[in-house]
């Protein structure tokens, strides 16, 4: 897992990535606090006005959104497959732009991303 923490976005761009894959899975409360934090990029004062809660429930609930995220990543790992798939791709697209790489060598590299992702 510390090998993931290392390749994975931090703060908030990870937050948003995650709010993408898990949004949903929050509650509506939960959601439209944190986008507002993320998307909107409002601070604690601004979300406490627009949802009518106090400042400390604003932040309580954005500590409760990213520790859920976080958890539904550790369990899920939506987004850190998505990521190797990327990378996987940016690697298919390497080969063939410097035209040294041969069909075999590309649909092996497919094959071992596909047995990866248990595709």
């Amino acid at each position: 897992m510390e090998g993931e923490k290392k390749n994975r976005p931090d703060g908030r761009l990870y937050y948003s990535v995650l709010l993408e894959f898990y949004g949903k899975l929050l509650t509506d409360r939960q959601r439209a606090v944190i986008g507002y934090s993320l998307d909107e990029d409002l601070s604690l004062s601004e979300i406490a006005e627009i949802t009518g809660i106090t400042r400390q429930g604003v932040r309580d609930a954005i500590g409760k959104a990213e520790a859920q995220l976080s958890g539904y990543e550790e369990k899920l790992g939506m987004y850190a497959a998505y990521r190797d798939r990327q990378k996987c791709g940016e690697e298919l697209c390497r080969l063939i732009r410097s035209g040294s790489a041969d069909a075999d060598s590309m649909i092996a590299l497919v094959k071992t991303m596909c047995a990866d992702q248990n595709l």
